[in-house]
């Protein structure tokens, strides 16, 4: 009988022992990664397919396929073999990010003049990955039903409105320069029932 409690006894210390070290792993890992992304920890990240946010190469344990890696204002494509650096056309920006009621503005000027992109020549990154490495680059993250808009001024010297959802896959390369086209618009923001649809991409 005694050895008989002992030994179930052992068995229930090492499942507790076990256990707190799993979860004491897991809340390193996520304590570890929290400051990765609030503090600046890392200066490479990757982008892979399905996931909302880039992810520190840091916490990439396992062989990944990427499509994008961002490292020090240098995005490069993974989709297929880079032929091209090129940099935005745009001669100044700001972006705008409406979060409820609050109102943000960010100039993105030093941002624009630093950033590169390394990719093959018809293979061009969305809005959203532009406004995700500017994201990792000034350390500043956002909730995901944020509104967020670009306020260009283009290489003709134009003003511009660009949204994540309307206006996601506008951008194009063309002489190592990154340019933006906007289909016509048929509808407003102020025509659909959820405008959060109309910002941001599906």
């Amino acid at each position: 009988m005694y050895s008989y409690f002992l030994t179930k006894s052992l068995q229930l210390w090492n499942w507790a022992s076990d256990t707190y070290q799993r979860v004491r792993a897991h809340l390193i890992d996520a304590y570890h990664y929290a400051r990765v992304y609030y503090i600046g920890l890392t200066h490479t990240w990757v982008f892979i397919h399905g996931q909302s946010l880039p992810l520190p190469i840091s916490h990439i344990k396992n062989k990944v396929n990427p499509t994008w890696i961002y490292s020090n204002h240098l995005l490069t494509s993974m989709h297929q073999p880079a032929n091209t650096i090129c940099k935005l056309s745009w001669l100044s920006a700001k972006i705008v990010i409406i979060d409820k009621h609050i109102v943000f503005e960010n100039d993105m000027d030093s941002f624009l003049s630093a950033f590169r992109l390394h990719a093959h020549n018809n293979v061009a990154p969305s809005l959203t990955q532009l406004f995700l490495c500017w994201c990792a680059q000034t350390n500043q993250w956002f909730p995901y039903d944020i509104v967020v808009q670009f306020h260009v001024i283009d290489h003709h010297g134009e003003e511009q409105l660009l949204t994540l959802g309307a206006d996601n896959h506008c951008l194009i390369i063309r002489d190592q320069k990154i340019y933006h086209q906007v289909a016509k618009r048929t509808n407003s923001s102020h025509d659909l029932s959820n405008a959060y649809a109309y910002y941001h991409p599906c």
